[in-house]
């Protein structure tokens, strides 16, 4: 078999040590570490794996921000600024934004500049992204509800109602996921449930639960297929 044309690393984040770690999965050796400012927590790749983000809770010089690394060189580049604490990132299809959320609500970066935009005031802690980049939905655990941001003006739509919320200051954080032929997207919330959401009318589904009363947690959608080989005579799980 021969070599991948380039090679893939995986970037792990340490908390404690402000650091995030390369590590070659062709070998499963980690490289040196990378400082990256106080309490690392969110970590994500552009799509065309050139530059990595890493948020926060502190950037060094004690303000909030987001620390781009060079993958071709695995060096920090300078920290961008954000008004808020970050908690997540969502980076479109195209690789041209990158969409940190946290305390202030979402604010986009672009990833060309790697200037941070004009915070977008929705009180949201979790985000996806439709696979044609068009749309990021981001959910309001304060207020039970998920909006719809165009990523062509990121002017937040009306308001989506999928729960009851909980406390502004929960530890407790919602998860989102859009399928991938982008027409629903899904939000789990401790102590509601899951809940279907139509991309195209904005109707919310009958909410579920999965885990006995509970509510849900984070989520995972599988890729669509076109052929599911059947299960060969014999198999037993």
């Amino acid at each position: 078999m021969s070599a991948p044309a380039h090679p893939v690393t995986a970037y792990v984040i340490n908390y404690n040590a402000g650091t995030v770690t390369p590590v070659n999965t062709a070998t499963n050796t980690a490289l040196k570490a990378i400082p990256v400012g106080r309490s690392p927590f969110a970590i994500a790749v552009t799509p065309d794996g050139k530059t990595v983000y890493v948020n926060g809770e502190s950037a060094p010089g004690g303000t909030w921000g987001v620390t781009p690394i060079s993958t071709a060189t695995n060096k920090a580049g300078k920290v961008i600024g954000i008004p808020q604490e970050p908690y997540a990132f969502a980076i479109t299809p195209n690789g041209r934004t990158a969409y940190v959320t946290g305390s202030a609500g979402v604010t986009p970066v672009s990833t060309t500049t790697n200037r941070a935009g004009t915070a977008i005031k929705t009180g949201q802690v979790a985000i996806a992204i439709t696979p044609n980049g068009k749309i990021l939905y981001a959910y309001s655990d304060r207020y039970g509800t998920v909006t719809p941001i165009p990523t062509a003006t990121n002017k937040p739509g009306k308001p989506i109602k999928v729960g009851t919320g909980i406390h502004p200051n929960s530890y407790a954080p919602p998860y989102i996921a859009i399928t991938p032929d982008g027409r629903t997207v899904y939000v789990s919330t401790p102590g509601s449930g899951v809940t279907p959401v139509s991309t195209a009318t904005g109707k919310v589904g009958r909410t579920f639960d999965v885990i006995g009363g509970e509510g849900g947690g984070p989520m995972a959608i599988t890729p669509a297929l076109r052929h599911i080989p059947p299960v060969p005579s014999g198999f037993q799980p």
